[in-house]
């Protein structure tokens, strides 16, 4: 039997295709506690850091899911950091209105995009640039 594709799956593929994310990442985007270790720079990580379905006083209405999820683009130079994150951050919001890979997206907002030191990632001791990309994103469930 298939596995069904969940939306972190769709997501993921979908960022490891923008023309920035392969060029300049190579397409490597993982979750985050999945990052091989000593491999090359630049990466992104993903997680879902929170959300829910859509409620009303009687429960769940009409199976839409609010989940927000973390990207880090973590880089060995501040500038490429910042660049693929940049891309990630536009591309995410023309999702809205889409349909990915069968899954209806009816509104994505960047919330936050902050700068931050990763630890070191290979036990190199070196800090490498990292930025960090909060989103929001509602879907259907199902669809």
């Amino acid at each position: 039997m298939a596995q069904t594709l969940i939306i972190e799956d769709k997501l993921a593929a979908w960022v490891a295709a923008l023309p920035l994310v392969a060029s300049r990442a190579g397409g490597r985007v993982f979750p985050w506690a999945e990052v091989p270790q000593g491999g090359p720079f630049p990466f992104v990580l993903y997680q879902r850091v929170g959300g829910g379905r859509m409620r009303s006083l009687k429960g769940p209405t009409a199976r839409v899911s609010k989940p927000r999820f973390q990207w880090d683009v973590i880089a060995r130079e501040y500038r490429d950091a910042k660049e693929v994150a940049e891309a990630i951050a536009l591309a995410l919001e023309t999702l809205q209105g889409t349909t990915l890979q069968g899954t209806k997206v009816q509104y994505v907002q960047v919330r936050d995009v902050r700068d931050m030191a990763a630890d070191p990632m290979h036990g190199d001791g070196e800090y490498e640039p990292r930025v960090m990309i909060d989103t929001e994103l509602w879907f259907e469930e199902g669809s």
